[in-house]
């Protein structure tokens, strides 16, 4: 049996507004900050895992602000091609601790909805806190 995956790769960039922002109610806040930083560009692998360990590369698509034009249409790129393959589960390097936190944070600046695979579902192992405060914003 073979699995496909998607590879959610993130780039950040620390926004000096954003690290205020943060100080302004915790004082040991730095740059470093997840609520510090802002989505710069974002890219797609999707791959195959066969059963005898095989790898299969599929496609890769990618999207960045000087191509897009600001942090809200790249996350919005990246979301729409989620959801065109929530099917597929989605794999990040980041993870729950820094990926998914600063992707949640976008979707609340911004008022989107999570795609599936970012979710909190009910009877699955999903993103917990994270997802929720984003999902409960877009019912």
């Amino acid at each position: 049996m073979t699995n496909t995956y998607l590879a959610v790769d993130p780039e950040f960039a620390w926004d000096e507004k954003l690290c205020g922002d943060h100080r302004a109610f915790d004082r040991k806040s730095n740059r470093r900050a997840t609520a510090a930083h802002r989505i710069s560009a974002a890219a797609v692998l999707e791959f195959t895992a066969g059963d005898h360990g095989e790898v299969s590369a599929g496609a890769v698509s990618s999207w960045n602000q000087h191509q897009w034009g600001d942090e809200q249409a790249v996350v919005a790129e990246l979301f729409n091609y989620l959801s065109q393959h929530q099917n597929l589960p989605v794999l990040t390097f980041g993870g729950l601790g820094k990926d998914i936190p600063v992707l949640v944070l976008a979707a609340i600046a911004y008022e989107m909805p999570l795609p599936f695979q970012l979710r909190d579902q009910l009877g699955r192992n999903g993103l917990h806190q994270y997802a929720r405060t984003a999902h409960c914003r877009t019912i």
